[in-house]
Order: structure tokens, then C-alpha cells, then sequence
């Protein structure tokens, strides 16, 4: 099943068939425990890897083209924050001004704007950790027009 998954005409990604896999061996270990089966038939199974994407990071001339391109859009701070600071999308909609330390120059982000059963509210970070950056000036410049 997991191989014709990860080879169909619409291919499922490793990390969700590992995902899948998750439930389905937690499901058929349930069996086990209640003995409905001897042994879990998913431990032998033979999962794709996952393989990270290179993160390729726009060269210095496709900024400048990006830059001219959002020059006058209503979001032109939030780009220019992003494409700066490597900020995740919800972490960049997450901020307020209590995050932004202007003296030090510094952004705080602790947290996430996402989408939660068609609500809108914050929430911790993907990864869980709290971390502080120092951006560029022009960074903080931009912050401080907002």
C-alpha cells in the first residue's frame, strides 16, 4: 500500500506515508495488545526516506528584482521583513510591538499567527523555540515607518 502511494500518478510524500504509517501501526500494536493478532504485520515494513529540499535562498540580483517588483504593494514590510529576516509566514503575522525592541534593534518571536478550525489566533511556534534576531538596520527602519 505504501509503495503504491509513493508512486502513483499523484505521489504522496515520504513524510506523510511515514505519517500514515504512524496510525496504522498504532492501530494494528492496539490488535496486538488485545489479541486479536500474534504480531504487528507493519513492522516490516520498508518505509520511503524522507528527503529534505535544499533551501535555495534567492542570489542578491533576484532580491533586487523582487524588492522593485512589491515596490508600492500594501505588503512591501511585510516582504521586506521576510525576505531579511528568513522569517516563517505565521511568525512575521505573530508579531506586535511588544516583540520588537527598537533600542537594541532586535526582534523577540515567540509565537505564531495560525489558522485553527477556520479561526485565526496565535500559537507557539513550529518548532517550539523562542529565539531573538538581530536584523539588518534597514530592517528595523521599516519596522520603525510601520
Amino acid at each position: 500500500m505504501y509503495n503504491r502511494l509513493h508512486k502513483a500518478e499523484k505521489p504522496l510524500s515520504a513524510k506523510t506515508i511515514q505519517n500514515l504509517h504512524g496510525v496504522v501501526h498504532k492501530a494494528l500494536q492496539q490488535a496486538v495488545e488485545i489479541g486479536y493478532i500474534k504480531f504487528n504485520p507493519s513492522d516490516a515494513c520498508k518505509l520511503p526516506r524522507i528527503e529534505k529540499k535544499e533551501i535555495k535562498p534567492l542570489d542578491e540580483q533576484e532580491i533586487a528584482l523582487f524588492l522593485n517588483a512589491v515596490q508600492g504593494h500594501p505588503f512591501e514590510r511585510i516582504y521586506i521583513v521576510d525576505i531579511f529576516t528568513g522569517m516563517r509566514q505565521g511568525e512575521i503575522l505573530g508579531l506586535s510591538w511588544d516583540c520588537i525592541d527598537f533600542d537594541k534593534g532586535t526582534i523577540l518571536i515567540y509565537r505564531q499567527l495560525e489558522k485553527v478550525e477556520g479561526v485565526y489566533q496565535f500559537g507557539s511556534l513550529k518548532n517550539g523555540k523562542t529565539r531573538r534576531i538581530t536584523p539588518a538596520p534597514s530592517v528595523m527602519k521599516v519596522l520603525l515607518e510601520q
